[in-house]
């Protein structure tokens, strides 16, 4: 991804995280969405923290989408809450493992 592309809502709305349907599509932005509010929030988190909150999100939606810990969903995650993260000035580069 460019640096120059903004983190948007809309620019997630139209992301694709390779699941196998809309609805699993949908599950993926909102974990993103979720995220990227507690980032936004007054309280600083550890990449541990967001690691565990992004892992339990996963988990509950993998019940219904178990394609979200495949590699390409699960890593676009990763990486659209890392970049969002910078904006925020965090550095979850090595700690945010799930």
């Amino acid at each position: 991804m460019n640096n120059s592309i903004q983190l948007t809502d809309q620019y997630l709305d139209s992301y694709y995280f390779e699941m196998f349907s809309k609805a699993g599509e949908a599950a993926c932005r909102s974990v993103v969405r979720a995220a990227w509010k507690k980032l936004a929030g007054k309280k600083r988190v550890t990449g541990k923290e967001m690691a565990i909150f992004v892992e339990t999100m996963m988990g509950e939606k993998s019940k219904k989408y178990p394609e979200i810990w495949d590699t390409e969903p699960r890593d676009k995650i990763r990486y659209l809450i890392s970049k969002k993260a910078e904006e925020y000035e965090y550095d979850f580069k090595e700690s945010f493992i799930y």
